[in-house]
């Protein structure tokens, strides 16, 4: 029985040996990426990030559909180099389960998610390009105050006057908000908000300074960091909210 020929150029390895099956694989996947671009420019069936930003720009214009579609077209999945598209979830609640309790505490016991909170939070949505920065983007419903009906007291010894407004409503508003290293952003909020400067971004996490405080960094999740920043006008509220209660 004739044995398998070796690799020409690597005396001693054959095509059999681990080498030579990573080998075979990496062809495999490039003819397979090769035949999908040719018969979908998006590969593999999935869409591109200028189809995903070409509906958020309709979702931004108010377009009811635009975020169902995104919602769809991010589940498929996204073709989009080193940017990674994904749907925002709730952190969820965790519970102690098992262990015995022994001079008041519970020993033993395993943190475990509980089941169906970690639920996908919908229309909402992030990009992160690891390195260089995270987008959020979605639809968060939004209270509009009416248009003002008239004054309940004229402007006196330079007091502005008090407007009347006429009834308001809840509305649906796509927002975006982007954030690269060196931007500021908020990290944690109690009486005042606490802001710092982004230092790291990863596929999972975003990383602030705190300057002078006790930790020096705060590490979010990018569910954490999206419930903090999702509103583009988040700095400026918060700057403001800060000035009022230091007054």
């Amino acid at each position: 029985m004739r044995s398998r020929p070796r690799s020409a150029g690597l005396p001693g390895r054959r095509p059999d040996t681990t080498w030579g099956r990573a080998l075979r694989d990496r062809h495999h996947r490039r003819r397979l990426r090769r035949r999908s671009s040719r018969r979908d420019p998006a590969g593999f069936g999935r869409h591109t990030s200028d189809t995903i930003w070409a509906l958020v720009e309709k979702m931004l214009e108010g377009d009811a559909e635009a975020a169902l579609v995104l919602n769809d077209a991010i589940e498929e999945g996204v073709s989009s180099g080193k940017t990674t598209f994904m749907k925002i979830r709730s952190g969820g609640y965790y519970k102690h389960v098992g262990g015995q309790v022994v001079k008041g505490r519970r020993v033993g016991a395993t943190r475990t998610l509980v089941e169906g909170s970690d639920k996908v939070q919908e229309g909402q949505f992030a990009a992160v390009t690891p390195g260089r920065q995270i987008v959020l983007f979605g639809v968060t419903e939004r209270w509009e105050q009416g248009p003002i009906t008239g004054h309940r007291r004229p402007e006196v010894l330079g007091r502005p006057a008090v407007p009347i407004y006429g009834p308001g409503r809840h509305a649906k508003k796509g927002y975006l908000s982007r954030y690269k290293i060196g931007d500021t952003a908020e990290y944690d909020a109690y009486n005042l908000v606490y802001f710092g400067k982004i230092t790291s971004i990863t596929a999972k996490r975003v990383t602030i300074d705190k300057g002078s405080h006790h930790s020096r960094k705060a590490v979010l999740t990018i569910e954490g960091f999206n419930s903090k920043n999702w509103d583009p006008e988040n700095v400026t509220k918060g700057l403001k909210r800060n000035r009022e209660w230091s007054d």
